[in-house]
Formats: C-alpha cells, structure tokens, sequence
C-alpha cells in the first residue's frame, strides 16, 4: 500500500493538484488535521473537495486550527478518523484530532488528561491486523514534536498511547518545522511538515511494515 501524508494545510489547496501524478500509484489519501486557517464548515469542505479531487480513498482529522464547526464536518465525512477505527486493504485505522494548547489560542485543543480521557476511550479489536495511527499532535520526546526545532512540545498521552499499542506507523503533524521520519520503538513515526510549504510524506506498507520518505513540492 501506498499512502499520500500531508498535514496542516491551513486552507492552502493550491499545491494539491502538484500531488496528482503521485496519486496515480498511491492507494490512500491522509489527511492528519488544520485542513483549514480558524475556518468553518464551507472552508473545510473546500479543502476537503480539493483533496477529493486527487481521486483517492480520504481520511482525515481535524487539527488545533480547525474552529468547531469545521471540526464537526470532518467528523462527518465517510473518511473520519477521529476516535473512529476503519479497515482499509487489511490494515487498520485509527485518529485523534486536536492539540494541547499551545503559546497561541487556538480553537481546537484539550490539556493532557482531556487528550488521555480521549484516547481510553478508543476500542481496537483485538485481532492481529496492522494499525496505522494518526493524530495531529505529535509524541513527547520525539522527533516530531521540536518547536522552533528545539523544545519538546508534544503530548506524553499520545505518547503513551503509541508505545502500549505499538502501530507499525504513527503518522503526526502540527509542528510546521519537525517534520521528520523516526521511530517509537517499533513504530515508525512521520511527521510530514506543513502542506502549505509544500511539505508531504509517501508512506510504504508491505508485509506488515511501514517505511516512509520526506518530499516537497
């Protein structure tokens, strides 16, 4: 399976049809949240439409930057992750919307027992089928969560989270300038960077195994 990662748009859509050869041998379209810029519900949907237009499965979360009126239309597309489990070509998914609260106020965000409560209340079954996790905020301690690409600022939570279940990938964003590809134990860890530079990942799985690759249009 081939996946397109691309995070944080922030309602910039322009690049999107830059991604159209690549959709061509992809498999899947993932969107990991700020689909908009403190918009609502027409501004999601014109990001969402612009990322329809690819022509591949979507799925999505919301991101820190999308008010709650956008939150709740990504929610409502088929291809929503947030909190929800889907079975894509035998691989499992599952999301986490929203971030902590960070130096700016932003709509969408819950502190660290808010984002725990959160992420206790997800039910995987138990039956041995690969899980790829996605959530916006990023891990503690990891490659992808360095603000000004220094200070730790993801969420212990998420990370947690992501250490117990071991998915072969977490795929991340929200922190514009640590994208990176790393690893939590097993699991490989992609944070792509902000679409709006021009920032996406290409996520590989066989056999069970995720490896992932950095680009820039």
């Amino acid at each position: 399976m081939i996946i397109l990662l691309v995070s944080d748009l922030h309602g910039d859509i322009d690049r999107l049809s830059k991604l159209k050869e690549e959709a061509e041998a992809a498999d899947l379209l993932i969107v990991a949240g700020d689909l908009t810029h403190f918009g609502g519900r027409s501004d999601a949907l014109r990001v969402i439409e612009g990322c329809r237009n690819l022509g591949l499965p979507l799925f999505l979360i919301h991101g820190n930057c999308d008010t709650e009126e956008a939150a709740r239309c990504i929610a409502e597309q088929e291809g929503s992750l947030h909190l929800v489990s889907r079975d894509f070509s035998g691989i499992r998914f599952v999301g986490l919307g929203g971030s902590l609260p960070g130096p700016l106020e932003t709509p969408s965000t819950m502190d660290e027992e808010a984002l725990n409560r959160e992420l206790s209340s997800i039910s995987l079954p138990q039956d041995g089928m690969p899980l790829i996790f996605v959530s916006h905020q990023p891990p503690h301690g990891s490659c992808a969560d360095r603000a000004m690409k220094m200070k730790h600022v993801g969420s212990t939570s998420v990370a947690r989270w992501s250490e117990a279940v071991a998915p072969i990938a977490h795929l991340c964003g929200h922190i514009h300038e640590s994208a990176c590809v790393g690893r939590i134990g097993r699991t490989v860890l992609v944070n792509p960077g902000a679409f709006k530079d021009g920032r996406y990942a290409v996520v590989r799985i066989a056999g069970g195994v995720a490896e992932a690759e950095l680009r820039r249009v």
